[in-house]
């Protein structure tokens, strides 16, 4: 008999559970302030310590785009809306930027070329390219959507206009929670969401120096974790010679490999 975990009727998943649930969760902590008067005065500590508890939200929305939590559309979309809102970078941002633009070897929009902090590695290249790639980041996915989605109307791989749609509700939630409360919106929650975008851009930078990652080279993803406080990186896994990033005293750098990645249990579905 196989040991494989039966898909589930709502998570795809046994191990996604937990994940779900978080995904879920994480919502109602990080608007509690909006709604509530407990942590007045105290919202950066509030931020803080719920940033322990849900400041993986992203990573977890990196893990949804690639195998999505459930089998249910509706429930992924509940999924989408729920971490994109925590976040503050959509399930559409990602899908464009990351998972059709990063792992088909498109990345010049999203970041730009970056020549000077590419060159070598040093911790103020590194800083350097998680603040200026932050606007490319959010903005360039927003353009291309408007592009595809709403001026041709493109719907492979992923709907752009649906994209489009997702990425103007983000600014619109937030410009509506700012015309109601605009002091806590501006110390509090969009402070979180540049913190979110900068710790992704750097891990962008640590995991991707260097590297080529094409789809030749590159057959099959899968995802493991990488603890750095609270940051996770992407891994990519081939049966076939890949490159990978090794992390040396001086900085990441690439080195060939043929044996391949160890697999996860984890199956499409």
């Amino acid at each position: 008999m196989s040991d494989r975990p039966r898909p589930g009727r709502w998570i795809a998943h046994p191990a996604d559970r937990i994940n779900a649930l978080r995904a879920l969760i994480a919502p109602a902590l990080l608007f509690a302030p909006f709604v509530s008067d407990f942590a007045a005065g105290y919202h950066w500590l509030y931020g803080i310590v719920i940033f322990m508890l849900i400041g993986k939200t992203n990573y977890l929305l990196h893990l949804h785009i690639h195998h999505p939590f459930s089998r249910n559309k509706a429930l992924n979309l509940a999924f989408d809306l729920s971490m994109g809102s925590v976040s503050g970078m959509t399930a559409s941002n990602w899908r464009i930027q990351h998972l059709y633009g990063h792992h088909r070897g498109i990345d010049g929009p999203y970041r730009g070329a970056r020549a000077w902090q590419m060159e070598k590695y040093s911790g103020l290249r590194a800083l350097s390219f998680s603040i200026v790639t932050l606007w490319d980041t959010f903005s360039a996915p927003i353009a291309e959507s408007f592009a595809k989605g709403i001026l041709a109307n493109v719907a492979a791989p992923i709907n752009y206009r649906w994209a489009f749609c997702e990425q103007m509700l983000l600014i619109g939630f937030v410009a509506a929670l700012a015309a109601w409360q605009p002091w806590l919106t501006l110390t509090y929650l969009l402070p979180w969401y540049v913190v979110t975008h900068f710790i992704t851009r750097y891990v962008d930078y640590l995991n991707h120096y260097g590297c080529e990652e094409s789809p030749e080279t590159t057959t099959r993803l899968r995802t493991t974790r990488y603890r750095a406080g609270s940051i996770s990186r992407p891994t990519i896994s081939a049966t076939t010679p890949r490159t990978t990033c090794a992390r040396a005293r001086t900085g990441p750098r690439c080195r060939r490999s043929t044996r391949p990645s160890p697999t996860r249990s984890r199956r499409r579905t």
